[in-house]
């Protein structure tokens, strides 16, 4: 079975956690990654989404158009991305992807198990089996699979280099610092600069770290995130500048 995964919007930097996921379920389950995002990409996702969604969401239309009819896949896997951080949600655009896709690709199988964080990262799991509903009957079988894969880190993203001077912080949304088609190259443009570019890594923070002193907290999970990586880097790290 081959299973479509776009490496685009709100599920850049989870591809990998989902791929090892399946392949561990069925060693049949093959991992079909739309890739880098192309000029030709733009287009489709232009083309082939609504006018009201923001530019991020039609790249994730095009890498969609890309899969569907390039790459000859059974499902196309969009998890419902209700929440990704504790106490907050997606913005309402990263919930309806979902439905927004199943609306215009009705002939394809769509399957989308919902991650919703907001009580805390052990919802995970519940998470994994409902995913892995979709590929195994075996319940006890499942469970013994997201037991074993707990403890992985959701988002991966390029290893990051701190260095001593010369650092240039780039604060933004992943799926926008690291899609050199919708960035324009910014963190090879300031590496060609001399500097070094540094960007939200979260897995060098720990959130019990973070000392918030904002009036009231984030109710988006992306604002929080990219709030806290700020708060960190800005505390723990010597920079040249922000962007």
């Amino acid at each position: 079975m081959r299973v479509g995964i776009p490496n685009s919007f709100c599920y850049m930097g989870m591809e990998r956690f989902l791929a090892d996921f399946i392949s561990r379920i069925s060693a049949s389950t093959e991992a079909i990654f739309s890739g880098p995002t192309t000029n030709e990409m733009v287009e489709l996702g232009i083309q082939n989404s609504i006018e009201e969604i923001c530019m991020p969401a039609k790249l994730l239309v095009g890498h969609i158009e890309y899969l569907v009819k390039n790459t000859d896949i059974d499902i196309l896997l969009l998890p419902r991305l209700a929440s990704i951080s504790y106490k907050t949600y997606s913005c309402p655009k990263i919930i309806g992807i979902p439905d927004l896709v199943k609306a215009h690709y009705n002939h394809m199988r769509i399957i989308s198990p919902e991650l919703n964080l907001r009580n805390g990262i052990s919802c995970i799991d519940k998470f994994l089996v409902e995913l892995g509903r979709h590929f195994i009957s075996d319940i006890r079988r499942l469970r013994n699979i997201v037991k074993n894969f707990s403890g992985r880190n959701l988002f991966e993203y390029l290893p990051l280099t701190i260095k001593e001077k010369k650092n240039i912080l780039i604060l933004g949304h992943s799926y926008v610092i690291f899609d050199n088609n919708l960035n324009k190259r910014i963190l090879q443009l300031i590496k060609s600069g001399g500097y070094n570019p540094l960007y939200p890594s979260y897995n060098y923070i720990s959130i019990d770290t973070i000392v918030s002193d904002l009036p009231k907290p984030f109710f988006w999970s992306t604002a929080q995130n990219i709030y806290e990586y700020f708060w960190w880097a800005q505390k723990n790290l010597k920079l040249d500048g922000v962007i």
